[in-house]
């Protein structure tokens, strides 16, 4: 999984990845959960994009964990900015 967050300027960031994959559930069904600053901001499924916004004056670390219909969890995407 990749994260893109091109409107840091903003303080707006659009996290968007390719879908993740699985041999038994379909790339629609796969569940994203998306965390901000290692709190669960909200989760999705069937899609690789969404808009966070971060916290100015701090670092803000933002993560994407893939979940498929058994509940297997992927290694987390990582991405760290430094709003400062």
């Amino acid at each position: 999984m990749i994260l893109h967050l091109p409107d840091l300027l903003q303080k707006k960031s659009v996290l968007s990845w390719g879908q993740s994959t699985d041999n038994l559930t379909p790339q629609s069904l796969i569940k994203y959960e998306v965390y901000l600053n290692e709190v669960l901001d909200h989760t999705f499924v069937g899609r690789g994009q969404t808009i966070l916004y971060g916290t100015a004056g701090m670092i803000n670390v933002f993560k994407v964990i893939a979940v498929d219909e058994s509940g297997n969890k992927s290694a987390p995407a990582t991405f760290t900015i430094d709003m400062r």
